[in-house]
């Protein structure tokens, strides 16, 4: 007859598989958790200003003199939102309290930034003087941030556009951070530029990216729009450069992660996709002299092209290439981590299989 089971021992088989799920999911979420590369930009000097995780890299790019600025001593918290300058070198990015709850932590490591949480305190837009370090909010006049924003400055008025992504609008503010005007009627907006006196949108949700007027009186009314259709990926732009004529856009995929960065003429119609090694997810790009730059988020690189689309030796600095190897280190510890649950997991159903199968005899 079969063997009874001793419901202490059911007890610890569940503890122990339970313990290993558990487990895993730990090791996975500090995986996801290492810093990463995020937004690329130029600084009004002609610098290439690179995010990585906590750090902001400024590299010139004749000397290859970089200078890194500790983000956590302004008091960044994470990347829900993208930074610029403005004409004198401030520069102007979200500060604030990390998530507090396991949801929000795990939204942000998710990137799933269209949900409503409660203002948490101190959460702003700032501006911060780098060779003192010291940062003030920027506007009274707006919300508190918590969620997804795009900020860019026109710097020969210092004029500060602002796409407040998840409540689907703009924003324009003056030098002093007054308020001057809003637009809505988007769906998620996320990079915003001014090219050739054209706000420029990426209008996420709405498979376009579409050009309005910058000008208050008429700010938000449409000029002109691309339309990126959606196909069998799921194609939601969120980030595009005009290179000479063209424009390139990265169209991020499902959960706005593993997307790819296509080229379209400057009438919509698609060019090619830039040639990028399997599983890239890139997150960000910019245009640098004669470099387009593109920062991969999930393979911890900066591939670099040239205007004509041509994939060149990837972008790295001495203190980049030191960063990129630890913070790759690092995942691979916490993979194989989880590697060894799934292989304990196995191990202990194989042995709970042959213990069921024993039988006593009389």
């Amino acid at each position: 007859m079969n063997k009874s089971v001793n419901p202490l021992v059911a007890l610890l088989v569940i503890l122990f598989f339970g313990g290993l799920i558990g487990l895993n999911f730990y090791f996975n979420q500090h995986m996801l958790e290492v810093e990463r590369p995020t937004f690329i930009t130029n600084t009004p000097d002609g610098h290439l200003a690179i995010q990585f995780g906590r750090q902001l890299f400024l590299i010139d790019g004749d000397s290859g003199d970089e200078v890194v600025v500790d983000l956590d001593g302004l008091g960044f918290a994470d990347n829900i939102g993208n930074f610029d300058f403005f004409d004198n070198g401030d520069l102007l990015l979200r500060l604030g309290a990390a998530p507090t709850s396991i949801v929000e932590a795990w939204d942000v490591v998710m990137r799933s930034t269209n949900h409503n949480y409660e203002q948490a305190d101190g959460n702003f837009i700032a501006r911060c003087q780098l060779g003192d370090r010291k940062c003030q909010e920027f506007s009274t006049d707006l919300p508190g941030f918590d969620r997804a924003f795009r900020v860019f400055i026109e710097r020969d008025t210092d004029t500060v556009y602002l796409a407040d992504t998840s409540r689907h609008r703009i924003l324009k503010l003056d030098s002093t951070g007054k308020l001057l005007a809003t637009a809505e009627g988007f769906k998620f907006p996320n990079q915003i530029a001014l090219v050739n006196d054209k706000l420029w949108i990426a209008d996420t949700n709405n498979h376009r990216f579409v050009a309005v007027s910058p000008k208050t009186e008429s700010f938000g009314k449409v000029l002109s729009e691309i339309a990126i259709t959606p196909d069998s990926l799921h194609i939601w732009p969120s980030v595009f450069v005009q290179v000479d004529r063209d424009w390139w856009v990265l169209a991020m995929g499902d959960n706005m992660s593993y997307g790819r960065v296509v080229r379209y003429t400057d009438t919509g119609v698609e060019l090619d996709q830039l040639d990028m090694p399997s599983g890239a997810d890139p997150l960000s790009l910019a245009l640098w002299g004669d470099n387009i730059l593109v920062a991969d988020y999930g393979r911890l690189a900066f591939y670099r092209y040239d205007r004509r689309g041509v994939r060149q030796v990837d972008f790295s600095t001495p203190s980049l290439a030191a960063l990129i190897n630890e913070k790759r280190a690092e995942i691979e510890r916490w993979r194989y981590a989880g590697y060894s649950c799934w292989a304990i997991f196995a191990l202990g159903l194989l042995v709970c299989g042959n213990s069921s199968t024993e039988t006593d005899y009389p």
